[in-house]
């Protein structure tokens, strides 16, 4: 379970400082992996049988839909392969390591139940949310948000799995079903924005304002 944890952080630190977005995407892909193989471990440890059904549908839909979803987005609006970053990659590792110490620092786990997997598991979900926020607003090309969207809603699902040893089934159907809503919808939006300003980079966009 640690090495899965650590990996997912290591993913989400390549995250920070990927400039490609077929590399980014496929990232978020490996990161569905993760998360899957995490629920399915902790599945197998605490033996609860909805925490199997929860990698099978992070499996699907965040390690094959959603990366789908946005390679075909990325191919239809032509959105350049390189992505403008505010901060220079080594800057911006640098904010990620001292946002993964805050969590650290925040989710003590002195102060955590005797859980294990809470233990570990809450400050890496927490470190995944703020890295996720960190991508939303370091990007200038308008799918990076989603793409941080997704990697802190991936925070939120590790918070909530090692929080509670996982949620009801139809809850976590209502929470992949509004995650695949939104992706649609910030499709659309990325389409749209892409017809009428014949851009989605949001430097552009941000100059269009009167």
């Amino acid at each position: 379970m640690n090495i899965l944890f650590s990996l997912t952080l290591i993913n989400a630190f390549l995250l920070v400082g990927g400039k490609r977005i077929d590399y980014v995407i496929w990232l978020v892909a490996l990161q569905g992996f993760l998360l899957a193989l995490i629920s399915t471990v902790f599945g197998f440890q605490t033996g609860n049988n909805f925490l199997y059904a929860g990698a099978f549908l992070v499996l699907v839909v965040k390690g094959l839909i959603v990366p789908t979803a946005l390679f075909y987005i990325v191919r239809k609006i032509k959105v350049p392969k390189e992505i403008d970053l505010v901060f220079r990659p080594n800057i911006l590792f640098l904010i990620a390591a001292g946002l993964v110490l805050l969590s650290y620092w925040v989710v003590s786990p002195e102060i955590l139940p005797s859980d294990l997997a809470a233990k570990i598991g809450l400050p890496v979900a927490l470190s995944l949310l703020l890295i996720g926020l960190l991508i939303m607003v370091t990007r200038k090309l308008a799918l990076s948000q989603l793409i941080g969207l997704l990697v802190m809603e991936n925070g939120l699902y590790m918070a909530a799995m090692t929080a509670t040893h996982g949620m009801p089934l139809m809850i976590e159907l209502g929470v992949f079903f509004d995650l695949l809503v939104a992706v649609l919808i910030m499709g659309l939006f990325l389409f749209h924005i892409d017809k009428t300003f014949g851009s989605i980079n949001t430097d552009k966009l941000t100059s269009l304002k009167g």
